[in-house]
């Protein structure tokens, strides 16, 4: 334990699979899980034994994905870049008229 009177895992290999090497430490129960166990939400390492607790409790959903934000943010990417290139073509045309 620490100072703080947080446990420290001790080990780097899974708790449920001792032949595996541990990837991450699950945020809830602090036991080293191995890739199989591990689930991620978030960023964030879950075992599978806490995270069907957290799921029974109606604690953790599936992860939502920002797809509006991508969306807004591909669309905003490839206006710029017809705006730019319309841009370009037009001081293009403007010199080659101006000679």
């Amino acid at each position: 334990m620490t100072p703080s009177g947080v446990a420290v895992p001790t080990s780097s290999r899974c708790v449920h699979h001792p032949d595996r090497e541990g990837i991450g430490v699950c945020v809830r129960c602090r036991q080293v899980v191995c890739a199989e166990c591990a689930t991620k939400i978030d960023r964030i390492n879950y075992c599978h034994r806490c995270l069907a607790t957290l799921s029974a409790e109606g604690r953790v959903t599936a992860p939502r994905r920002a797809t509006a934000e991508k969306a807004t943010a591909v669309a905003l990417l490839v206006v710029s870049f017809l705006v730019l290139t319309g841009f370009f073509v037009g001081m293009g045309l403007l010199m080659t008229t101006l000679r």
